[in-house]
């Protein structure tokens, strides 16, 4: 993505842990594995953070989306130098990092991403004391996003690192350790949308690989009837995609009013747009 091509280099060999399987392999598997026409019954997680979340990072989290699917699948996995796994395995997980921030959270963790000696970003990998994390927090991220057009924080470095995240992280991290008829990763994001405080966040999951250059944000927009429309375009251009309420019991009530964003009735079409 980058005209230094060390900055690839060095993601992929801080996060892959073995060769992934070539995608020309994927149909041949897949038509492999047997049906049930009686169904099954599989179990999965929808959503969870790694360190390219930023309120994850600044909590603590350092384990990346490459992490995050090898404990899914059964693998160990290290934190603060003790060993965990999950005990069973599970069949699929979508990884949901925000969409915001995420050209952030490359630059803080990659030391040949651009920004990464910005002073503010230098100043959160320092960071050990809860009360300044909180107050750190609270300047770039709580204010920012609950304003009602939140903006990229000062320290971001431009569009480039966005997209380096979602394709040599976040799609890189889902297709490497997708093994069909064993585990189904899942590209995903969260889109936080947070207006005025009213947590209007989605789950976006695509069905597979077929995706965006970039998803959408809260920077982009806070408005969730946008965020259907952009939805639209991605299945207008082969996508196949669905968004999950999250947090609602948070929206102040914003999920659930009687009225689309203009104010009018709610119609049959907003209805089926929102399903």
């Amino acid at each position: 993505m980058f005209a230094n091509k060390t900055l690839t280099s060095i993601v992929m060999a801080a996060c892959l842990s073995g060769p992934a399987l070539a995608q020309q392999d994927w149909a041949e598997q897949e038509a492999a594995v047997p049906e049930n026409p009686l169904k099954s019954a599989y179990f999965g997680e929808t959503h969870m953070h790694t360190s390219y979340s930023l309120d994850a990072y600044i909590g603590g989290a350092r384990l990346t989306p490459f992490d995050a699917y090898r404990f899914a699948k059964g693998e160990r996995v290290s934190v603060n130098n003790v060993q965990h796994t999950i005990g069973r395995p599970l069949d699929f997980a979508a990884i949901s990092d925000h969409a915001e921030f995420l050209g952030e959270m490359l630059s803080t963790q990659v030391p040949d991403a651009p920004g990464h000696y910005q002073d503010a970003l230098v100043e959160l990998r320092g960071l050990n004391d809860v009360d300044e994390q909180r107050q750190w927090f609270l300047k770039y991220v709580i204010n920012n996003m609950r304003s009602g057009e939140p903006q990229h924080p000062p320290f971001y470095a431009g569009p480039e690192t966005t997209k380096t995240a979602w394709k040599e992280i976040v799609i890189a991290a889902a297709e490497q350790n997708y093994q069909p008829g064993l585990f189904t990763s899942l590209i995903a994001f969260e889109w936080t949308s947070a207006p005025n405080a009213g947590n209007m966040h989605r789950n976006v999951i695509f069905r597979d690989n077929i995706v965006p250059d970039l998803p959408i944000s809260a920077l982009d927009t806070v408005d969730e009837e946008k965020l259907w429309a952009w939805m639209a375009e991605q299945e207008a251009n082969g996508s196949t995609l669905l968004a999950i309420p999250h947090n609602s019991n948070g929206s102040k009530g914003l999920m659930f009013e009687p009225v689309d964003n203009a104010g009018n009735p709610l119609t049959l079409e907003y209805a089926q747009t929102r399903a």
